[in-house]
């Protein structure tokens, strides 16, 4: 995929934009909008992550999916019904290269102040901790999970 220094990339098969003209494709996370509503997300690669949704995306739209469990069911479901044809990526923090438990942590909170918001997409309440974070990373984010004060209220 070819990226510019001047203009952002915008991603095969779905297509959303992706500031890379303004940041390197380094782990971080990362909101995407669609339209008004967003979902909240990270990455190893902000580029190559973005692409990988959006051919999730596609491909949902394309066969009708209805799988209430992936990830992604309230932003394909939302693009369908509201006809939306492209995303736009916000990065939310600088870099995250050297500490995935800080990045896990960002996203969390993230989540918990999107929890009530209505506009926000995302399934799931808590941060997914990926493979490559490796399982010791995995353990000590369970572990913060537990011992942290601030828990989202359920309003609704």
């Amino acid at each position: 995929m070819k990226v510019s220094a001047t203009k952002p990339t915008v991603t095969k098969k779905y297509h959303i934009e992706v500031p890379t003209h303004k940041y390197f494709s380094t782990p971080c996370v990362y909101r995407v909008w669609f339209g008004k509503r967003y979902i909240i997300w990270k990455g190893k690669s902000l580029l190559q992550s973005v692409q990988q949704m959006a051919e999730v995306l596609e491909r949902a739209l394309r066969l009708g999916w209805s799988d209430n469990t992936n990830y992604f069911y309230h932003v394909w479901t939302y693009i369908k019904k509201a006809r939306i044809t492209k995303g736009n990526v916000e990065r939310l923090h600088d870099d995250f290269t050297d500490d995935p438990m800080a990045m896990l942590q960002m996203e969390q909170q993230y989540l918990d102040k999107a929890y009530n918001d209505p506009d926000c997409l995302n399934n799931n309440a808590i941060a997914y901790v990926p493979g490559w974070m490796g399982p010791a990373v995995e353990k000590e984010f369970n572990t913060w999970l537990k011992t942290r004060k601030c828990k989202p209220k359920r309003k609704r």
